[in-house]
């Protein structure tokens, strides 16, 4: 990073160096010197402080570290505006399943469970699948355990003899940043957006590439 530095007279400036550099790759291994793509970034038009070329430095190697990719999409307006610099989820059609197990469904809405699993109650996603067949169908439904049996409020009977896989699904979202937004010929909105990588924990999103702790960078 290039900035630009002042003497005390105010008159005469000079040009100064200060190099930002990852300490770690994406598997937590020290970086070596023959891995390390080097980038010079003269910012000395607009940056007079060392403290500013290092956060502009961190930002920059954190982008090149977590940004993969971008996306472009239309959509139609409403009330919740959007703009450059917004932020927005996007579920990218995977899905992850915990908390799951399999049976077989019996009279009555009972779920069997091989090994003797009594799920926690609440409402789940039911996969059903009928061997002889082929058919196969997807419930959601309350799924209630007393006396050691559990049940599936509300399973059609019609399902008694199939296979049944059960879960929770955890729809696969991820944070982009918006870069552009433009209006198209038809009034729809066209949306540019780059990705946002964020950690959660506790409910609390903290995004990746603002993360400027002294331990991910070497600083000379």
């Amino acid at each position: 990073m290039l900035y630009r530095e002042t003497g005390e007279d105010s008159v005469f400036s000079s040009t100064r160096a200060v190099n930002v550099k990852l300490s770690k790759d994406e598997n937590n291994k020290t970086l070596n010197e023959i891995d390390i793509v080097r980038q010079t970034v003269d910012a000395s038009q607009f940056v007079t402080q060392r403290s500013q070329a290092i956060l502009i430095g961190k930002l920059l190697c954190n982008q090149r570290r977590h940004i993969r990719r971008g996306i472009e999409f239309q959509t139609f307006p409403s009330e919740a505006a959007i703009e450059p610099g917004s932020f927005v989820y996007v579920d990218v059609g995977l899905e992850e399943w915990d908390n799951y197990t399999t049976g077989s469904v019996m009279a009555g809405s009972v779920l069997n469970f091989p090994l003797n699993v009594e799920p926690k109650d609440g409402t789940y996603t039911i996969l059903l699948y009928r061997p002889e067949t082929g058919d196969t169908a997807t419930e959601t439904k309350a799924v209630t355990t007393s006396g050691g049996i559990t049940t599936a409020v509300g399973l059609k009977e019609k399902y008694e003899g199939y296979v049944f896989v059960m879960g929770k699904s955890k729809p696969s979202k991820r944070v982009f940043r918006v870069t552009e937004v433009a209006i198209e010929e038809g009034g729809e909105v066209s949306v540019k957006a780059i990705e946002y990588p964020c950690s959660e924990a506790n409910g609390v999103l903290t995004a990746l590439i603002a993360d400027f702790r002294g331990k991910h960078f070497d600083i000379s």
